[in-house]
């Protein structure tokens, strides 16, 4: 399933590279091909695994610096202040897409979903892991977070194809 998520990425930072092109507002193509590589790297992450070498990292460090054993606390801190990113990030991009919104607004949904999923996923937040490995209808509930931020975004391609001149 890694694979096909990896695929997924590509495939629609491929339609956002094209939703791109076919707009006429300069915001509005200047959202989808940023967007499109950032979904271009986040493949690549997915891929290379980054978010692993990142949990791993701070892992080692909590263990030199000696704050190993108060790690939960720094782990919910750290997802608080991700989360409040996210969220900052979305109310950033909508006040600055305000004009756009009615087009966009399922891809800035999608993105920020996705950058928060990712953040907290890099935590290596237990709970968080046990969340994520559960199954609903023979899916883990990790692909069905991940693969559902990349539906809001190919949403907001279609819409943005739709109006791309509006």
């Amino acid at each position: 399933m890694g694979w096909v998520t990896v695929a997924c990425y590509v495939a629609v930072a491929l339609v956002g590279l094209q939703v791109a092109k076919s707009q006429t507002v300069a915001t509005r193509r200047m959202f989808w091909l940023c967007l499109s590589c950032g979904l271009a790297f986040l493949a690549l992450n997915k891929q290379l695994d980054l978010q692993s070498a990142l949990t791993a990292f701070g892992r080692c460090q909590a263990q030199a610096t000696g704050w190993y054993d108060a790690r939960r606390t720094v782990q919910l801190v750290f997802i608080a202040v991700l989360l409040a990113g996210a969220f900052l990030f979305a109310v950033m991009l909508w006040a600055r897409l305000q004009t756009h919104i009615r087009v966009l607004w399922p891809a800035i949904l999608g993105i920020s979903f996705l950058l928060a999923f990712i953040a907290i996923r890099a935590v290596g937040f237990h709970h968080f892991d046990q969340f994520i490995g559960l199954n609903v209808a023979n899916m883990r509930m990790n692909w069905l977070l991940e693969l559902s931020g990349l539906v809001c975004i190919a949403l907001g391609a279609a819409m943005s194809w739709r109006y791309r001149a509006s």
